[in-house]
C-alpha cells in the first residue's frame, strides 16, 4: 500500500512539475508582442492576405492569388487565419502556445508507450525553441511533435495490426501532408524503415502493411505532379548526386553543430558555444550507456518498442550527416533534423534508466569511463579545433553527466532535470523579452502614413538579433498591419499558395542587403516608399539622396521619392 501511495504521489508531483514548465514557456509566449522568427512575418502576411483576400477594403485580391486546393503546409495558414480570432497575430500566440503544449507531451507520450522514465520528458523542453522554430518554419515546427505522435501510432500498429492504430496512423500522416510535405515524406520513409526492421524474415508479409500510407502519398505525388516536380525545381535527385559526389565529405567536419544547433541562437556569433550547456549532458547520458554497457548490452535492454525509437535515431542522425543545407529552391534541409535526433535520443535514455535504475551498477562511480568520456571529447576537439571555452564547457557538461548516475537520491536528479528546463526557459523568456524592448517603437502607426497600394521595398541594413538574421521579413508586417501591398519572398518560394499576379509589378526586395551592401540598389527605382532598418552605406548615398525620410523611430525609417 505504501508503495502505491509513494508511486501516486510521485506521478502527481511529475504532473505538476510538468504542467508548471509549459506554463512558464506558455507565459513568455503570451507577453511577446514581436518575436525573432526569422520567417514568421512572412507565414503572418500570408495568413493575412487569405483572410481579407475577399475583403473590398484591401487590394489584396488585385495584387495576389491564392491556390491552396490539396496544396501541402497550409495548416499555419488556414489556422491563423480562422475569424475566431481577432488577428492573424493573437491566432499565432494561441498556435504556439498549442505547441508549447504539444511538443513536450509528445515526448511524454513516446516515452509512456516505451515503459521509460517520464521525467526524461522534462528534457523534451530543451529543445522546444529549436532550429525550426527560431527560423520560423511555423509548419514544420507543429509537424515535429505530431510526427513523433504519428510515429507511435506506426509503430502499434506494425508490432499489434491494430486496425484502430492504422487508422489513426492514417490519418496522422494525412494531417502531416498539410502541416508539412517534408516530415509527411519522412513519416512514409520510417512506416516502411519500421516494417523491414519489424519483419525481418518476412519482408513481403509485412509489405502489406504500407496501405495505411497511400493517401498520403496520393496527396504528395498529387502535389508534386500538379506543382511542375523535377522539371520546375532543377531535378532534385540529381542535384543529391552531385552534392554527395562534390560536396559531401568537404563540408561533413561541419555536422559537429548537430550539438549547438538548437539553441546556438540563444546567444550572439562569438559565444554560440554555450548552446552545449543543453545537448551535451543528454549525449553524455548516451555516451554513459555506451562506454559501460556496450552496443549488445544496450540491444539487450531495450524493449520492441525502444529498438523503434532506436532506429528513427539512427535514421535522423544519417539525414543530418548526409542530406545537404539546401536543394534547388530550398534551404535548410539536414538543419531540420536534429531536433528528432534528440528527442529519439530521450526518449531511448528514458527507456534504458528506467530498465537499470535499480541495479548496484548505476550508482557506483567508473573512473575508467569518465577517463574514457574525456578522451574521446579531447579527440573530437583536437579533429575540429576547439576554442579553449568550448573545452570547458564540453569536459564540465560530459563530467556532471556521468557523475549524474552515481547519485544516489532520485530526488537530487530530478531538481537537476528541473533546474536545467527553468535556466532554459528564463533565458528564452530573457531573450524574447530583450527583443521586445529593442523594438518598442516599431508599431503599426508607423506604416500608417503610406498611401496604400503605392509601390513598397525595403533595404534591412541591420538584419540580426543576437546570431540570427531576425529582421529580414520585418518588411511583411507592413501587410500585416495595414493591409498594404509588397512583395515578400514567401510570395516565390516552393511551397508557396499566395503568389503575386502575374500581371502586377511590385518592386523586388532584396533580403540579404545586410549582408551585401554593394548590391545595387537601382532595381528600386520604381518604388515609391523603402523601409529601412539601420544607416545605408556610403555606397547608397547616390541613391537614397533621391529620397526624403517621411517617419522615423529608432533604428526603423520610411524614405518617400521626392517629387
Amino acid at each position: 500500500m505504501q508503495n502505491i501511495k509513494k508511486i501516486t504521489s510521485e506521478t502527481y508531483l511529475f504532473y505538476a512539475v510538468f504542467v508548471s514548465l509549459a506554463l512558464l514557456y506558455i507565459w513568455g509566449i503570451t507577453r511577446q508582442r514581436l518575436f525573432p522568427f526569422v520567417d514568421l512575418p512572412d507565414h503572418l502576411a500570408a495568413a493575412t492576405i487569405y483572410r481579407y483576400y475577399s475583403d473590398s477594403q484591401t487590394l489584396f485580391k488585385s495584387f495576389y492569388e491564392l491556390n491552396t486546393f490539396l496544396k501541402p503546409n497550409v495548416f499555419h495558414l488556414m489556422f491563423c487565419s480562422l475569424p475566431v480570432f481577432a488577428s492573424v497575430e493573437v491566432a499565432n500566440k494561441v498556435y504556439l502556445c498549442i505547441y508549447a503544449i504539444v511538443f513536450p507531451l509528445s515526448t511524454l507520450i513516446a516515452i509512456r508507450y516505451c515503459k521509460g522514465n517520464k521525467w526524461f520528458a522534462l528534457l523534451s523542453f530543451l529543445m522546444l525553441y529549436n532550429f525550426n522554430v527560431m527560423w520560423g518554419f511555423m509548419g514544420y515546427m507543429m509537424a515535429v511533435p505530431l510526427f513523433i505522435i504519428t510515429y507511435v501510432s506506426i509503430v502499434r500498429y506494425v508490432n499489434k495490426s491494430n486496425i484502430s492504430y492504422a487508422v489513426i496512423s492514417m490519418g496522422m500522416m494525412v494531417l502531416l501532408f498539410f502541416v508539412h510535405v517534408q516530415i509527411a515524406v519522412f513519416a512514409a520513409g520510417m512506416l516502411f524503415a519500421v516494417i523491414i526492421f519489424s519483419y525481418r524474415r518476412a519482408v513481403v508479409a509485412g509489405f502489406r502493411k504500407l496501405w495505411i500510407a497511400v493517401p498520403s502519398l496520393f496527396l504528395i505525388l498529387f502535389w508534386w505532379h500538379s506543382n511542375g516536380g523535377e522539371k520546375k525545381y532543377g531535378g532534385t535527385l540529381s542535384y543529391l548526386i552531385w552534392y554527395w559526389l562534390n560536396e559531401f565529405l568537404r563540408v561533413l567536419h561541419k555536422r559537429w553543430n548537430l550539438c549547438i544547433i538548437d539553441n546556438a541562437f540563444l546567444f550572439d556569433f562569438q559565444h554560440l558555444d554555450l548552446a552545449l550547456i543543453f545537448t551535451l549532458p543528454i549525449i553524455a547520458f548516451g555516451l554513459h550507456f555506451f562506454l559501460f554497457y556496450g552496443i549488445q548490452g544496450i540491444r539487450h535492454m531495450l524493449p520492441q518498442e525502444g529498438k523503434a525509437f532506436a532506429l528513427l535515431l539512427g535514421i535522423s542522425m544519417v539525414c543530418f550527416f548526409i542530406l545537404p543545407h539546401g536543394i534547388p529552391d530550398q534551404y535548410y534541409v539536414y538543419e531540420r533534423f536534429s531536433v528528432i535526433f534528440f528527442l529519439a535520443f530521450i526518449i531511448i535514455l528514458s527507456v534504458l534508466y528506467e530498465r537499470l535504475k535499480k541495479t548496484d551498477s548505476m550508482h557506483s562511480f567508473s573512473v575508467g569511463r569518465l577517463l574514457v568520456s574525456i578522451f574521446i571529447i579531447c579527440v573530437c576537439g583536437k579533429l575540429l579545433s576547439f576554442q579553449f571555452r568550448i573545452w570547458i564547457v564540453a569536459l564540465s557538461s560530459v563530467a556532471v553527466g556521468c557523475a549524474w548516475f552515481w547519485i544516489r537520491y532520485e530526488w537530487i536528479k530530478k531538481v537537476l532535470f528541473l533546474t536545467l528546463v527553468v535556466i532554459h526557459a528564463h533565458l528564452y523568456n530573457h531573450s524574447f523579452s530583450t527583443f521586445n524592448n529593442n523594438n518598442e517603437k516599431f508599431t503599426p502607426d508607423f506604416f500608417s502614413a503610406l498611401s496604400i497600394g503605392e509601390p513598397f521595398t525595403a533595404a534591412i541594413y541591420e538584419i540580426a538579433y543576437k546570431s540570427l538574421p531576425a529582421y529580414i521579413h520585418f518588411p511583411s508586417y507592413y501587410v500585416v498591419w495595414n493591409k498594404g501591398n509588397a512583395r515578400m519572398s514567401i510570395t516565390d518560394f516552393r511551397f508557396a499558395t499566395i503568389r503575386l499576379r502575374k500581371a502586377v509589378s511590385l518592386p523586388p526586395y532584396e533580403e540579404w542587403v545586410g549582408i551585401h551592401p554593394e548590391i545595387d540598389l537601382s532595381m528600386y527605382d520604381g518604388a515609391r516608399y523603402i523601409f529601412t532598418r539601420g544607416i545605408y552605406p556610403s555606397s547608397a548615398q547616390n541613391f537614397f539622396s533621391a529620397y526624403q525620410i517621411v517617419n522615423m523611430q529608432g533604428e526603423y525609417r520610411i524614405y518617400e521619392k521626392k517629387q
